[in-house]
């Protein structure tokens, strides 16, 4: 692990991009953590969490996840795979049993890499 000094030295040069792409996307604020090991080395927090009473990110701040669980759960699913623990073409009954559909050939048949492609024809 890098030491403290040239871990932040690196972290600042990210937090300028980071900075021009929150201006870019209107973002009004965002955390930013690197953790080692399990262990939190380094935060950061950018921008407001609240622009009409301007209040700045801090460690309680709560973001919308919105769009973001589908790339948090393809990179969980590429570890699983990874590991050998299951397939990209796991049935999602088998990985979560209690997990049910409407439809009862979807509830068969649905994979995860349906999922992630938004091909399982739900809504």
């Amino acid at each position: 692990m890098a030491s403290n000094a040239s871990l932040i030295s690196r972290l600042s040069e990210v937090q300028d991009q980071a900075e021009r792409i929150m201006k870019i996307g209107g973002t009004p604020g965002a955390a930013i953590a690197v953790l080692h090991e399990g262990v939190l080395v380094h935060s950061e927090y950018l921008g407001l969490r609240d622009r009409d009473n301007q209040l700045p990110v801090d460690e309680e701040t709560i973001f919308p996840c919105a769009s973001l669980t589908k790339a948090v759960f393809s990179a969980a699913m590429a570890i699983c795979v990874e590991d050998g623990l299951l397939e990209w073409h796991t049935p999602i009954k088998d990985i979560a049993p209690d997990f049910h559909t409407q439809d009862e050939t979807l509830h068969q048949q649905m994979t995860t890499v349906d999922c992630l492609s938004h091909r399982a024809g739900m809504k």
